[in-house]
């Protein structure tokens, strides 16, 4: 019969072959599997006769780190008196024990007394150490475990390679999460952090305590997208929610890059991890190539330049953009398993400090939901965990429903397709709507033409706010207003601008050829 965690990587792999079961010790060449029964010994004999012990073994481990069998049972006993709110002693735990059937199935309480009587006088000073010891020869035979099964399926030809991998990432990395979380902080450091964060900001004024959004009355609000936190930004299709999520990660560039230089660090500065479920990575470029050089996407499109100049000047933002460190993943349907390993090797190999998941509920679960709002509400709470596992900050686009176009109304959150959890689980939800959306051109106020408005509905860190910006959605670019004017004078003018966050970079000293938009 398989295992949970068989049938959990068999859903996760997404086929129904029925999974080998695997003996790993029959490949390890006769050799014993790594433990260390003495120090598993003193260990429970220790939560026996010690509180401060049992408080720290109940902390650090679980029973399944046990390789005796007797002490796994002895451990699950000690948690269910604990739970019960009895005393953790010799007696209370034969009583348990007997009331269980259990007695008999580890030696008898001649057994028990033993275990007890043989706990070193130091061991209540060296309890951690001893914790250590059984979770490394825990994490070695879990390691062999899956490798033996990875080993198996590598000679299997139904089985996907990038399938096995992700999974086999997941699976290491799962083992040891599992058992290094942190413990509590005591306050009195916690308020030392905040005073000297404080006095950062203070000597620091105007200085952002997380990522750029690049919008100046945005920032103002949210003081920048923070480490940790998980943003949703949801709208209707075809709004520009995509265009939207583009700007942010290229203003990010344009932030982490300028604090790079300022700082003389070494290496490279951060990136931006864009997760692209809907559009393919050469869509994304295009759309990146029209917004920073203001180039209709039209024309990148269908590559109808209107002259050589202008095709010149394609190519030096290209360019640009090329160079920019953004990670795009295009793979459809992204598994929650893949999505959770690729991340961690963007923020660890690549050195991002944003991740833009276009959009969740393209996403798919672990395959063992019940029903598509319980998946969305998965894939909600995972990526909230990842955000705080990789202290970067996770912008998630949404759908909307159609309740608030056809009730001409504000949007809410209730507006969330299939929402679940996701506001539970998020730390901003913001909308953006258009007011000429799915409308005919002369329908549409010509001082209205060119709106978005960003509503932020949630902000578990600060206050909600409807915020007015500017969009050109045939060039992919979102402004705050001020930008906005620079960027009508700029067009009046003839001169494209590549704009950087809140400034901007005139390309008139690379190209001499006058351009003809």
């Amino acid at each position: 019969m398989s295992s949970d965690n068989e049938k959990k990587t068999n859903r996760g792999r997404g086929n129904s072959r029925n999974k080998t079961k695997v003996d790993p010790w029959s490949l390890s060449g006769g050799k014993i599997p790594p433990q260390a029964n003495d120090v598993e010994k003193d260990i429970i004999g220790a939560m026996m006769i010690n509180r401060d012990c049992f408080e720290t073994v109940m902390e650090l481990l679980t029973p399944d780190v046990f390789y005796v069998d007797a002490y796994q049972r002895l451990f699950r006993s000690c948690e269910r008196l604990a739970l019960a709110s009895s005393p953790v002693d010799l007696h209370t735990v034969v009583e348990d024990l007997m009331k269980h059937a259990e007695l008999e199935l580890i030696g008898g309480p001649t057994a028990i007394v033993e275990v007890t009587k043989g706990v070193p006088g130091d061991a209540i000073a060296k309890i951690e150490r001893y914790c250590g010891i059984v979770l490394e020869k825990y994490f070695k035979r879990e390691i062999i475990k899956i490798s033996a099964e990875a080993l198996t399926d590598a000679f299997d030809d139904t089985v996907d390679v990038f399938d096995l991998h992700d999974e086999l990432e997941g699976r290491i990395s799962s083992v040891t999460a599992k058992h290094t979380r942190g413990t509590h902080i005591e306050t009195p450091k916690l308020a030392i952090a905040a005073k000297e964060r404080i006095e950062y900001l203070r000597n620091n004024k105007g200085m952002l305590t997380g990522v750029p959004t690049g919008f100046r009355p945005v920032d103002r609000v949210t003081n920048g997208w923070q480490p940790t936190d998980l943003i949703i930004l949801a709208a209707r299709p075809s709004v520009g929610k995509t265009a939207f999520a583009l700007n942010l990660a290229r203003n990010a560039i344009n932030h982490f890059q300028k604090r790079w230089m300022a700082e003389g660090k070494q290496g490279k500065p951060k990136g931006v991890g864009f997760f692209s479920l809907e559009m393919s990575g050469g869509q994304l470029i295009n759309r990146l190539i029209a917004s920073e050089g203001e180039i209709d996407l039209e024309k990148i499109s269908n590559g109808r330049f209107t002259s050589e100049a202008e095709y010149e000047y394609f190519k030096v933002v290209a360019d640009k953009v090329g160079d920019m460190p953004i990670f795009i993943d295009d793979t459809p349907a992204l598994r929650l398993m893949e999505f959770r390993s690729r991340a961690r090797r963007m923020v660890t190999r690549r050195n991002v400090g944003l991740i833009i998941v276009d959009y969740l509920q393209l996403m798919r679960g672990s395959g063992n939901e019940y029903n598509r709002e319980a998946e969305i509400s998965s894939i909600s709470r995972t990526l909230k965990e990842m955000a705080k596992e990789l202290n970067v900050p996770i912008i998630a686009l949404s759908q909307m429903n159609r309740a608030q176009d056809k009730e001409k109304r504000d949007p809410q959150l209730s507006d969330l397709r299939e929402s679940g959890a996701i506001e539970q689980d998020a730390d901003l939800v913001a909308f953006l709507t258009r007011p000429d959306y799915q409308k005919k051109e002369g329908e549409v106020d010509h001082t209205m033409k060119h709106d978005i408005k960003l509503w932020i509905k949630k902000h578990r860190n600060g206050k909600l706010e409807n915020i007015l910006l500017k969009a050109v959605l045939s060039i992919q670019r979102v402004f705050d207003l001020e930008d906005f004017d620079t960027y009508q004078e700029n067009r009046k003018e003839g001169t494209p601008v590549i704009y950087t966050a809140n400034s901007s970079f005139s390309l008139e000293d690379e190209l001499t050829d006058d351009l003809p938009f």
